[in-house]
This record gives C-alpha cells, structure tokens and sequence, in this order.
C-alpha cells in the first residue's frame, strides 16, 4: 500500500552531490568506500539492484553525522566491518 519514493532519481540527481561528498569525507573506518564508489557509479549508470543499499548508505552516514558529529577511531586493525 502507499507509494514508491523515487529513490534512484533522487539519488542519480538531487542528492548525487551529497553522496559524492561522504564518499570523499570518508568519516567512518568500517565502511570500505571504494565498494560504495563502485555501487554509485553502477546506480548512475542505471542499475535498480542498489539503491536501497545506497540509500541505506546515505541514512547511516546522516545519522552519524547528526548523533555523534565527529570521525569515529579508526580500529588500527585495517579491517573494514561494513561492505
């Protein structure tokens, strides 16, 4: 029931510029952001299969900026939890 949200548009358009910024920020040691890069570049080019990955993306990197507003420790271990 309900509605679509235009999800792929607005991540292709509106907020493609916001995404490209957390991809360069790169605040959060657990995502690998290469991985992310790869999936954006795919969703630009018109793949369905991750946009609700993206958006996930988005939402956490939002959340984190909001809630806890500075760049989390680096692990030291090199390893990426996340992607």
């Amino acid at each position: 029931m309900g509605f679509d949200l235009p999800l792929k548009e607005w991540l292709q358009r509106d907020l493609s510029d916001t995404l490209k910024m957390y991809i360069r920020e790169r605040k959060l040691p657990f995502i690998n952001y290469a991985n992310v890069e790869i999936l954006l570049t795919k969703i630009f080019q018109g793949c369905d299969e991750y946009v609700d990955f993206m958006w996930a993306y988005l939402l956490l990197e939002q959340w984190h900026e909001m809630w806890c507003g500075a760049k989390l420790p680096d692990p030291g271990n090199g390893k990426k939890f996340l992607l």
